[in-house]
């Protein structure tokens, strides 16, 4: 014998299904198309009935465990805003060194010394960072296969919730990857100028620089 519940869910399901079609004469044969679909919609839910877990308890811990990420992804976030706010700066410097000491040979080693040091540290803090956005994206897809497990609710029906997730995850790894491809150029950029002023201090080295870049 069906429960009252079950016939409950039946009932309201068969309901939601005719509502989505809008023409009247097509609504039955649309309701039999849909009717395998409707009764497995039916089963799961009577089923998270029966676990004593509601829809509202499941987005109610979801919610909480994207706020928590969210948090980590701002804090993250935070951090890598501040390294391109004070890309502006950092150039600018480099480039005031690297001319201020055009024609001193010792302090424009220095100087050059300095922008590699710099550039590799900032390079591997964003490797750093983009590790973490990798552990956090996987520890919160653990998340959602747990709460599926204990809910019943099929994954894919909690995509649609994961993609905003996601999508903030996969925007922040393209801002950090075009953030160390900024840095590679420029510091490429700063090491020829560098050299190029070394030439024109020792114009001897010219030939042994173009041997080297050939």
């Amino acid at each position: 014998n069906l429960s009252k519940e079950y016939v409950a869910f039946f009932r309201d399901n068969i309901i939601k299904s005719v509502e989505e079609k809008k023409e009247l004469d097509d609504r039955f044969f649309y309701l039999l198309s849909k009717l395998e679909l409707i009764i497995e919609k039916t089963d799961r839910e009577y089923k998270l009935f029966l676990h004593k877990f509601s829809f509202e308890e499941f987005h109610s811990k979801l919610e909480e465990e994207k706020d928590k990420y969210f948090k980590s992804l701002q804090d993250s976030l935070s951090d890598f805003l501040s390294k391109i706010n004070s890309l502006p700066i950092q150039f600018g410097v480099y480039i005031y060194l690297l001319f201020r000491f055009e024609k001193e040979i010792y302090p424009l080693l220095i100087v050059s010394t300095i922008i590699i040091i710099w550039s590799l540290f900032s390079y591997f803090s964003i490797s750093t960072m983009k590790k973490s956005i990798k552990n956090l994206s996987q520890r919160f897809d653990n998340v959602f296969k747990k709460i599926s497990e204990r809910s019943g609710i099929d994954l894919e029906s909690l995509e649609k919730e994961k993609k905003g997730v996601n999508d903030r995850l996969r925007n922040i790894k393209t801002l950090t990857t075009l953030y160390q491809a900024v840095t590679i150029v420029f510091t490429i950029g700063f090491l020829i100028l560098a050299c190029y002023f070394v030439v024109q201090i020792y114009p001897c080295l010219k030939t042994w620089f173009i041997e080297v870049l050939l």
